[in-house]
């Protein structure tokens, strides 16, 4: 592996996590064994492959043409093929997991190169295949992307969209900023301006602070830490839920965030809450956050409480999101998980009907 090779991988790794990242990439056509790709991602229902170049030295003017429009498509179009045609390709997680690729998959291909050439072709439309678009970084405007843009749902979008802009179906001017004084226009010039008018297009009027995207992230991180333990979580458990967090866009993370900065204000004050929540409408699934309870003292209640939460918002999942003091300062957040058909139930029903609970909710549409 190479020093790019390595970099990518470990940033890779920081911000899709080692789930659903992958590695030992080969495969055998016959009796011969063929690299399969630099890096693999899984996101939801594609996978983002990777060729990665490195200059190493060299001083050839052509070396971008050669090495990255020429022999890195070359490499993607293999991929792809591979994929499509090879029948069963299994793969390993760095979290250890083989699972085997599914061939019907949408395949995101990126190309990164690592150089100090900064005048360079944003996206390769192939001649022979005008439909495949493959989106081209230097390094450092690939970990520019990811420092900015950070959330793994956002990154992937990033890259749908950034496809089309730099192949020309999008303005070059677009308004960056508006308030009672001001309207700003920005131009599209680099890497820098798409992400800028990506952050525009997504977050609309709305301010979302940074902060609780680091925040949102340093959350996820420590549920892995924590999951992996396997005290009071499955193997399986722990993964769907990783997958709905991971699913989560940027103005849902801000939502989120609120709500879970609010809750621990509640489990500080020893308070017991269960009313707060948030509905995420495009992936059909709820969060509750509850305070004051433990997990493994009151498993029992906290799971009929998931379960009256789902079936009231008639949601194919819930995901309970548990804080609970520990001693005096410190305190311990768990995660509960609920995903099963809803059925008419008339205990739930009276229940209801009695307590109008969870009246003050807002629904997120995924745009």
């Amino acid at each position: 592996m190479t020093g790019s090779e390595l970099q990518c991988t470990n940033v890779l790794i920081d911000y899709f996590f080692k789930e659903f990242v992958y590695k030992n990439l080969y495969v055998y056509d016959g009796k011969q064994k063929k690299e399969l790709c630099d890096g693999l991602v899984e996101f939801q229902d594609a996978y983002v492959i990777f060729q990665i170049k490195e200059k190493d030295g060299s001083t050839a003017q052509d070396w971008l043409h050669k090495k990255v429009y020429k022999k890195a498509v070359s490499q993607i179009k293999d991929t792809i093929d591979m994929i499509r045609n090879l029948g069963e390709i299994e793969v390993e997680s760095f979290s250890g997991e083989k699972i085997t690729l599914v061939s019907t998959k949408q395949i995101m291909p990126v190309i990164i190169f690592d150089s100090d050439d900064n005048d360079y072709k944003q996206v390769h439309v192939s001649s022979q295949n005008n439909a495949l678009r493959i989106n081209v970084f230097s390094m450092n405007d690939f970990v520019r992307m990811l420092d900015s843009i950070a959330i793994p749902y956002d990154i992937v979008y990033y890259l749908e969209l950034r496809t089309s802009f730099f192949d020309g179906e999008f303005p070059e001017f677009f308004i960056n900023h508006v308030n009672d004084e001001m309207t700003t226009i920005a131009r599209i010039e680099n890497e820098e301006g798409m992400i800028d008018y990506y952050k525009a297009l997504t977050n609309g009027n709305k301010n979302i602070d940074q902060n609780a995207i680091e925040g949102f992230r340093f959350i996820v991180k420590n549920f892995q830490e924590r999951l992996l333990d396997g005290k009071l979580y499955s193997k399986d458990e722990y993964r769907e839920t990783l997958k709905y967090l991971l699913k989560l866009n940027r103005n849902t993370v801000h939502d989120f965030i609120l709500r879970w900065q609010i809750c621990i204000e509640h489990c500080l004050k020893e308070e017991k809450a269960i009313h707060h929540f948030l509905i995420d409408t495009g992936n059909a699934v709820g969060y509750l956050y509850i305070t004051g309870y433990s997990l493994t003292e009151e498993k029992d209640f906290l799971d009929f409480i998931l379960r009256l939460f789902k079936y009231k918002f008639k949601l194919a999942t819930a995901i309970g999101v548990v804080f609970n003091m520990m001693d005096d300062v410190n305190y311990t957040v768990e995660w509960m998980i609920l995903a099963s058909e809803n059925e008419y139930d008339e205990y739930y029903e009276q229940i209801l009907k009695e307590e109008d609970l969870w009246s003050n909710g807002k629904k997120l549409r995924i745009y």
